[in-house]
Protein backbone atom coordinates (compact mmCIF):
# COMPACT_ATOMS: atom_id res chain seq x y z
CA UNK A 1 0.00 0.00 0.00
CA UNK A 2 1.74 3.51 -0.96
CA UNK A 3 1.39 6.77 0.99
CA UNK A 4 -1.47 7.80 -1.04
CA UNK A 5 -3.60 4.71 0.12
CA UNK A 6 -2.51 5.51 3.30
CA UNK A 7 -3.97 9.31 3.24
CA UNK A 8 -7.31 7.77 1.90
CA UNK A 9 -7.44 5.02 4.72
CA UNK A 10 -6.84 8.15 7.11
CA UNK A 11 -9.33 10.52 5.03
CA UNK A 12 -12.08 7.75 4.99
CA UNK A 13 -12.80 8.54 8.58
CA UNK A 14 -13.26 12.64 7.59
CA UNK A 15 -15.67 12.02 4.30
CA UNK A 16 -18.21 9.13 5.27
CA UNK A 17 -21.37 11.51 3.93
CA UNK A 18 -19.72 10.96 0.61
CA UNK A 19 -19.80 7.62 1.07
CA UNK A 20 -23.56 6.60 2.00
CA UNK A 21 -25.51 9.64 1.57
CA UNK A 22 -28.28 8.30 3.58
CA UNK A 23 -27.77 5.94 6.54
CA UNK A 24 -26.88 2.59 4.85
CA UNK A 25 -29.59 0.09 3.89
CA UNK A 26 -27.28 -2.16 3.28
CA UNK A 27 -24.24 -3.78 5.14
CA UNK A 28 -21.07 -2.22 4.59
CA UNK A 29 -17.55 -2.21 5.58
CA UNK A 30 -17.52 -0.17 8.85
CA UNK A 31 -13.38 -0.50 10.03
CA UNK A 32 -11.44 1.75 8.42
CA UNK A 33 -8.81 -1.09 7.47
CA UNK A 34 -7.20 -2.48 3.91
CA UNK A 35 -6.23 -5.93 3.27
CA UNK A 36 -5.35 -7.75 0.54
CA UNK A 37 -8.42 -10.15 -0.67
CA UNK A 38 -10.35 -8.96 2.04
CA UNK A 39 -13.94 -8.02 1.47
CA UNK A 40 -14.53 -7.71 4.98
CA UNK A 41 -11.44 -4.21 4.78
CA UNK A 42 -12.90 -0.88 3.82
CA UNK A 43 -10.20 -0.62 1.32
CA UNK A 44 -9.19 -4.28 -0.86
CA UNK A 45 -6.67 -4.84 -2.96
CA UNK A 46 -7.83 -8.06 -5.15
CA UNK A 47 -5.53 -10.46 -6.24
CA UNK A 48 -4.49 -11.46 -9.79
CA UNK A 49 -1.37 -10.35 -12.38
CA UNK A 50 0.53 -7.39 -10.71
CA UNK A 51 -0.40 -5.15 -14.17
CA UNK A 52 -4.28 -5.88 -13.33
CA UNK A 53 -3.75 -4.56 -9.57
CA UNK A 54 -6.74 -2.26 -8.55
CA UNK A 55 -7.66 -0.99 -5.17
CA UNK A 56 -11.70 -1.39 -4.17
CA UNK A 57 -13.16 1.11 -2.08
CA UNK A 58 -15.81 -0.81 -0.49
CA UNK A 59 -17.50 1.49 1.54
CA UNK A 60 -19.70 3.98 -1.37
CA UNK A 61 -22.79 2.16 -2.58
CA UNK A 62 -24.63 2.22 -5.63
CA UNK A 63 -26.78 5.18 -3.68
CA UNK A 64 -23.43 7.50 -3.75
CA UNK A 65 -22.59 10.07 -5.85
CA UNK A 66 -19.96 8.63 -8.14
CA UNK A 67 -18.09 12.12 -8.70
CA UNK A 68 -17.82 12.86 -5.30
CA UNK A 69 -16.90 9.48 -3.99
CA UNK A 70 -14.13 9.40 -6.76
CA UNK A 71 -13.18 13.06 -6.05
CA UNK A 72 -12.66 12.09 -2.36
CA UNK A 73 -10.90 9.18 -3.46
CA UNK A 74 -8.17 10.83 -5.48
CA UNK A 75 -7.99 14.11 -3.42
CA UNK A 76 -7.54 11.35 -0.51
CA UNK A 77 -4.39 9.50 -2.09
CA UNK A 78 -3.01 12.89 -3.44
CA UNK A 79 -2.72 13.98 0.04
CA UNK A 80 -1.00 10.79 0.76
CA UNK A 81 1.39 10.88 -1.72
CA UNK A 82 2.18 14.79 -0.99
CA UNK A 83 2.55 13.76 2.46
CA UNK A 84 4.69 10.43 2.32
CA UNK A 85 2.03 8.75 4.69
CA UNK A 86 2.79 5.34 6.28
CA UNK A 87 -0.05 3.11 5.86
CA UNK A 88 -0.89 1.03 8.73
CA UNK A 89 -0.46 -2.77 8.26
CA UNK A 90 -2.91 -4.87 5.95
CA UNK A 91 -5.84 -6.97 8.20
CA UNK A 92 -6.20 -10.36 7.20
CA UNK A 93 -8.82 -11.11 9.16
CA UNK A 94 -11.96 -10.29 9.98
CA UNK A 95 -12.03 -6.40 9.72
CA UNK A 96 -15.36 -6.21 11.58
CA UNK A 97 -13.46 -8.40 14.66
CA UNK A 98 -10.56 -5.78 15.27
CA UNK A 99 -10.40 -2.72 17.19
CA UNK A 100 -9.91 -0.69 14.08
CA UNK A 101 -11.40 2.89 14.15
CA UNK A 102 -14.78 2.61 12.61
CA UNK A 103 -16.28 5.01 9.89
CA UNK A 104 -19.19 7.62 12.15
CA UNK A 105 -22.58 5.54 12.25
CA UNK A 106 -24.64 8.49 12.32
CA UNK A 107 -25.77 10.70 9.56
CA UNK A 108 -25.80 13.69 11.34
CA UNK A 109 -22.94 13.08 12.84
CA UNK A 110 -21.10 12.01 9.65
CA UNK A 111 -22.32 15.60 8.31
CA UNK A 112 -20.90 17.61 10.98
CA UNK A 113 -17.44 15.86 11.36
CA UNK A 114 -17.58 16.65 7.24
CA UNK A 115 -17.44 20.31 7.88
CA UNK A 116 -14.99 20.41 10.63
CA UNK A 117 -12.31 18.35 8.62
CA UNK A 118 -9.29 19.66 7.96
CA UNK A 119 -9.02 16.59 4.91
CA UNK A 120 -12.29 18.59 3.65
CA UNK A 121 -10.33 21.96 3.30
CA UNK A 122 -7.77 20.51 1.73
CA UNK A 123 -9.83 18.91 -0.91
CA UNK A 124 -12.45 20.84 -1.83
CA UNK A 125 -13.75 24.44 -2.72
CA UNK A 126 -15.26 26.14 -0.30
CA UNK A 127 -18.10 26.46 -2.25
CA UNK A 128 -18.86 23.16 -2.76
CA UNK A 129 -18.26 22.63 0.61
CA UNK A 130 -20.87 25.32 1.72
CA UNK A 131 -23.47 24.01 -0.77
CA UNK A 132 -23.06 20.44 -0.20
CA UNK A 133 -23.31 20.85 3.61
CA UNK A 134 -26.67 23.05 3.06
CA UNK A 135 -27.78 20.05 0.98
CA UNK A 136 -26.93 17.48 3.76
CA UNK A 137 -28.28 19.15 6.52
CA UNK A 138 -32.05 19.85 4.92
CA UNK A 139 -32.25 16.31 3.97
CA UNK A 140 -31.20 15.12 7.25
CA UNK A 141 -33.86 17.32 9.03
CA UNK A 142 -36.26 15.77 6.71
CA UNK A 143 -35.17 12.13 7.16
CA UNK A 144 -35.41 13.05 11.21
CA UNK A 145 -38.63 14.55 10.80
CA UNK A 146 -40.57 11.38 9.52
CA UNK A 147 -41.56 8.36 11.28
CA UNK A 148 -41.03 5.14 9.70
CA UNK A 149 -43.69 2.40 9.23
CA UNK A 150 -41.51 0.52 11.43
CA UNK A 151 -41.09 2.60 14.22
CA UNK A 152 -44.41 3.27 14.18
CA UNK A 153 -45.70 0.08 14.44
CA UNK A 154 -43.01 -1.13 17.01
CA UNK A 155 -44.03 1.48 19.66
CA UNK A 156 -47.82 1.74 18.69
CA UNK A 157 -49.13 -0.48 21.27
CA UNK A 158 -46.57 0.92 23.82
CA UNK A 159 -47.49 4.32 23.93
Amino acid sequence: MSGGDARLHADLCAAPQFLPPADALFPRPRHVVWGYENRTAAIRIPGGAPAARRLEHRVAGADANPYLVLAAVLGGMLAGIEDAADPPPAVDDNAYETDAPTLIGDWGAAIEAFAHSPATARLFAPELVRNLLLCKRQEHARFEAEMSDFEFDSYRDRV
